[in-house]
């Protein structure tokens, strides 16, 4: 379905899924997909929500699935342009299905969607009523870690979309765990299959990625928020989500030794006076950096559970 929708400077046509609407009054959810990826690749996710009675909406973000990129800046420009015109886009998508501060949502992100979504709530918190990260994805300045981006803007200079395709499915499907053969064959079949012919928003994505900065998440500390990740992810590894949840605590992992003395020499009640009150959960399912097509009906439960928690 493709919807024409006023961001600032313009319009744009962006196409999403099907809705799936439910009678519940519980906030929907709004899936935010990730580098690579697509709306496509979160529908078996979509469908174990709304099995559990969740109206869910979902998007292909710009140059990627079956929105094309129209962003007169090509894949370059600034970072914070390029994340301003996510955040945007996302924002009208939003408002089309009235969802406000009035009428709020769950935001679900897989990988980069996953930071998209953590940028939007620090945007507009008022929009979100709880977030749900699942195989987060954090900018290489966030992690220290390196810059994986770098290669694949590389990668997608020098190949085409299906090439580009099949090298993403190889990074981010390691081939040292056996028994993800068979899921790596038909998680590369679907990647492949709603890939663009263009490369223009892979290249988007990653410029976000590579350019943006560390974050301290400070508004996010009243926000409920479930972090889910893959105990053999190799693309947001256990210890990315556990930097996460640290600091949506309000804890930067660097205070984390600070916490354990306190609570030795003060005892819990000094610990609780001095943090904010614990507003996240990690969790952690046995599988890869695929869980929305992995596991959909497990992280269906997870969500249940912590939403009903």
């Amino acid at each position: 379905m493709i919807e024409e929708l006023r961001i600032p400077n313009g319009t744009i046509q962006l196409s999403h899924s099907k809705p799936i609407l439910s009678s519940s009054s519980r906030p929907p959810f709004v899936l935010l997909h990730g580098l690579g990826s697509s709306s496509a690749l979160l529908s078996p996710l979509g469908q174990a929500l709304g099995e559990k009675n969740h109206s869910v909406l979902a998007f292909d973000w710009e140059g990627c699935g079956a929105t094309p990129f129209s962003f007169d800046g090509g894949a370059g420009g600034t970072a914070s342009t390029a994340l301003d015109r996510q955040l945007d886009i996302l924002r009208a998508f939003l408002l089309f299905f009235n969802i406000n501060e009035d009428r709020p949502c769950t935001l679900l992100g897989h990988a980069e969607g996953a930071y998209l979504a953590l940028s939007f709530t620090e945007a507009y918190p008022e929009f979100i009523s709880s977030l749900v990260l699942l195989c987060p994805v954090l900018p290489p300045a966030a992690t220290r870690g390196l810059n994986k981006y770098t290669l694949y803007q590389r990668l997608a200079h020098e190949k085409s979309a299906d090439e580009l395709a099949k090298a993403f499915v190889r990074l981010t499907i390691p081939d040292s765990v056996p028994e993800f053969e068979d899921k790596r064959s038909w998680i590369g079949e679907a990647i492949v299959k709603n890939f663009p012919d263009s490369t223009y928003g892979f290249l988007q994505m990653c410029h976000v990625m590579a350019s943006s900065t560390e974050s301290s998440y400070a508004k996010l500390f009243n926000i409920r928020s479930l972090i889910i990740g893959g105990t053999h992810d190799t693309a947001a590894p256990p210890e990315t989500c556990q930097l996460l949840a640290h600091q949506l605590e309000g804890k930067p992992a660097a205070r984390v030794k600070d916490d354990i003395r306190t609570l030795l020499h003060f005892g819990a009640t000094a610990m609780q006076d001095r943090r904010w009150e614990r507003r996240s959960s990690t969790h952690f399912l046995e599988g890869g950096h695929w869980l929305p097509v992995e596991k959909p009906k497990d992280v269906a439960e997870l969500v249940e559970l912590f939403l009903n928690g």
